[in-house]
C-alpha cells in the first residue's frame, strides 16, 4: 500500500474551504435564506452555491465579495469568530 503526503497548503485550503462553508451557512440560517435567495441575490448559480456550502469549492475573491455583499456580512474563516 502505497502512502502519500498531502502538501501543506492544501490542508490549509481544505480547512479554508471548509471554514466558509461553515460561516456562510450559519449566516444563512440565522437570516433566514435559502440558497436559492442567495442565488437571487448574487447571480451565482444554486449548484454552484450547494458546492460551495459543502466545502468543495475552490473560491475565487470575486466569488466571496458577491456573497459577503449579498448577505451584508463578512465570513469568518476561523471557527473560534463564528461561536
Amino acid at each position: 500500500m502505497k502512502c502519500f503526503v498531502v502538501p501543506e497548503e492544501i490542508k490549509i485550503l481544505c480547512q479554508l474551504q471548509c471554514d466558509f462553508a461553515v460561516g456562510l451557512s450559519v449566516i444563512l440560517k440565522k437570516k433566514n435564506m435559502s440558497i436559492k435567495d442567495l442565488s437571487k441575490k448574487t447571480g451565482i448559480r444554486t449548484g454552484r452555491l450547494k458546492e460551495i456550502l459543502s466545502g468543495n469549492a475552490n473560491l475565487t475573491m470575486k466569488t466571496i465579495a458577491k456573497i459577503e455583499g449579498a448577505i451584508g456580512e463578512n465570513i469568518k474563516f476561523n471557527e473560534e469568530e463564528i461561536l
